[in-house]
């Protein structure tokens, strides 16, 4: 395995060589990227010629597109791994119309040809329906897995505990849940947030009783030991790693009824996105708390070996 990067590949492994691309610049600056991409289309060539590459992988569709040309040219096989959809997220977010236009037009010259592997069929389906033209080789939904558990068990409390757990972005509304929560004064409730993002200012500011807490980045093992109840709001996702992993750790999770929680989660657990919805349901719970059952019955599917999977897919594939 040949890796492309400006920084190494955090395991380390006998068959794993890093080919670093060497840089000075910021790397959040236009600049860099330009460079980047330049250095990474030449490297992808050379590395391919030298040690004679069968495979290419990547994890978002612009590395695919700059192994265009080597995959091409050396006619070998591209694999895209597809975790989000950027083109949906950018139009919750009211992103200009050329700027979608010309991202769907990346994508699909991304996906043409290559062997696809989105994180959920909600988000196959998206991203096949909207190209007509330009369309994989292959495509196969591959779950994220449902790791194994931290704990079982949970850190005793008189208090329910709901958390909200990811970026704090629009996307994900921690706010509406900030708003709701500052409304719950003589509830026995707190709401636990944990995460980073563009709204944690706002969302400190926006805190006005003791209900919820804000606490930053912590480790995935010490937060679901202190809380019974995960909240996710989300308008958009993929496959949520915050959601899976609650579900491993016994952890209760009522989410917004979109269709991508739709696939892993019961229906009685999803929530239209409107904030009396979800204040109601929050208001359900203080009183009377959903067992797990349905969900653990429901997500099942999702406890599997991700690593082997993907090795039974590329086996499989060896001669489509």
């Amino acid at each position: 395995m040949h890796y492309i990067s400006t920084e190494p590949f955090p395991i380390s492994h006998s068959n794993l060589f890093f080919h670093k691309i060497p840089y000075k610049l910021n790397t959040s600056g236009f600049l860099f990227w330009i460079y980047f991409t330049i250095i990474t289309v030449v490297y992808s060539i050379i590395i391919t010629n030298k040690h004679s590459i069968d495979k290419f992988f990547s994890f978002h569709y612009y590395y695919t597109l700059l192994f265009k040309l080597a995959t091409n040219l050396f006619k070998k096989e591209s694999h895209l791994f597809i975790r989000a959809d950027s083109i949906t997220n950018n139009r919750i977010l009211n992103k200009s119309k050329l700027l979608i236009y010309f991202e769907k037009l990346l994508e699909g010259l991304s996906i043409h040809n290559s062997f696809i592997y989105p994180v959920s069929i909600t988000l196959e389906k998206n991203i096949i329906n909207r190209h007509k033209i330009l369309k994989p080789l292959y495509s196969q939904v591959l779950y994220n897995e449902i790791k194994t558990p931290y704990s079982h068990s949970k850190v005793p409390s008189d208090t329910l505990r709901f958390c909200f757990v990811g970026i704090l972005e629009p996307r994900k509304q921690p706010l509406m849940l900030v708003d709701i929560f500052n409304t719950l004064q003589k509830k026995n409730c707190i709401l636990n947030i944990y995460g980073k993002g563009p709204l944690e200012d706002l969302i400190k500011s926006s805190i006005k009783n003791n209900k919820i807490i804000y606490k930053g980045w912590v480790r995935s093992d010490r937060i679901w030991i202190n809380n019974d109840i995960l909240l996710h709001p989300s308008l958009h996702e993929g496959c949520p790693n915050s959601v899976l992993e609650a579900i491993s750790n016994n952890t209760l999770v009522i989410a917004s009824d979109i269709e991508e929680h739709r696939e892993i989660i019961p229906r009685e657990q999803l929530i239209l996105n409107q904030k009396d919805s979800w204040t109601k349901i929050i208001l359900q719970l203080t009183k009377n708390r959903l067992d797990n059952s349905q969900q653990e019955k429901k997500s099942s599917f999702l406890c599997f070996n991700w690593e082997h999977a993907i090795c039974s897919i590329l086996t499989e594939n060896q001669n489509v």
